[in-house]
């Protein structure tokens, strides 16, 4: 309300403008620097248009000026420096390759399960701890929870993919998925079975070279301990860990790795994960999901020795992973069989 309003009549004016009819005072009282501060992800930035904002720009009295703090850096959203257009499709290949000096009866892999994400979205980490959906990849093989946390990260991940089961310890199993430059990393795994909890895959990573997508992407897979079962071999019977310990890689020192094929001191891997990309749309609506976090480089062991080729730059028993259903089946065709 100003002085020419025609509501200005209802209030003092002063040298031609409505006076002030009061003041809020803000005065810091202390700075607690133990308090846990909670990141709400808001990439969105006040408008300089706005009156407050504007008055917050005046220049304040000299008796005010000591008690001002830095302001707040807010980050905007982010493709942490891709900048690839269009939608990405990929095709995913598991191969795995069953490196152990004496192979379990019924050496196998579960449905290898993944999701194209952004910064923001996180499934599993090498030195993390492994979530309920992991822990039932790693120690049964089931994937339903896994989904679900997939489902949980709203558009931060948008393209859940899973493969086929591979029913010996050598295979082939594929699937396909989609990512954008919002959503270009990629995470994926699958349990090597049986085994107490021992996972291979690959976390957040990068399939955009920046200006454009990687067109082929091949990563050596090696294994990993989810860390909620103590079991030292392939068929040992359940031992939950308590309390749960960090994701680790099996190592050469690793009391884990007797179960598993060496060469010159170190862990065989056990099979690639390879992504290919076989399309690019881009006449699709692409949502931001406003993340405004970009991936570490935290030297994951899980993406040692991976080739890159052709970046483009345009555009209480043993865990297995059979379904709880399978012993039924068996007895029924048993059963079957003995009749005739």
């Amino acid at each position: 309300i100003t002085a020419t309003s025609p509501r200005t009549q209802s209030f003092r004016k002063s040298s031609g403008s409505v006076q002030s009819l009061g003041t809020f005072v803000f005065e810091r009282t202390g700075i607690d620097m133990s308090a846990t501060v909670t990141d709400p992800r808001c990439s969105v930035c006040d408008a300089t248009s706005s009156s407050a904002k504007t008055m917050a720009t005046m220049p304040l009295p000299a008796t005010t000026m000591a008690t001002t703090l830095p302001q707040a850096t807010i980050k905007s959203s982010t493709t942490c420096g891709c900048t690839a257009g269009g939608q990405a499709q990929y095709k995913f290949t598991f191969k795995p390759t069953w490196n152990a000096p004496q192979p379990p009866f019924g050496a196998h892999w579960s449905w290898p399960v993944g999701a194209a994400h952004s910064a923001c979205a996180s499934f599993w980490k090498n030195g993390g701890m492994a979530t309920a959906g992991v822990q039932s990849v790693a120690e049964t093989g089931s994937y339903s929870t896994f989904r679900s946390e997939v489902t949980s990260k709203g558009n931060q991940a948008t393209s859940f993919f899973y493969g086929g089961l591979v029913h010996s310890a050598a295979g082939t199993t594929t699937s396909s998925f989609t990512a954008d430059r919002y959503r270009s990393l990629v995470s994926a795994l699958s349990m090597i079975a049986p085994s107490p909890d021992w996972i291979v895959g690959v976390d957040s990573l990068s399939l955009c070279n920046g200006t454009g997508w990687v067109t082929r992407l091949e990563v050596p897979l090696y294994p990993y301990d989810a860390g909620t079962d103590s079991g030292l071999q392939f068929t040992s019977a359940n031992q939950a860990t308590s309390p749960h310990q960090p994701i680790a890689r099996i190592t050469a020192t690793s009391l884990r790795t007797q179960s598993f094929q060496k060469s010159s001191g170190s862990v065989q891997s056990m099979g690639t994960f390879v992504f290919e990309l076989t399309n690019i749309v881009f006449n699709t609506a692409i949502t931001d999901p406003m993340c405004s976090m970009c991936p570490t480089s935290d030297g994951q062991p899980s993406t040692i020795g991976m080739t890159i080729a052709n970046a483009a730059t345009t555009a209480s028993a043993p865990r297995t992973s059979l379904p709880s259903f399978c012993p039924i089946l068996l007895c029924l065709f048993t059963l079957f069989c003995c009749m005739f």
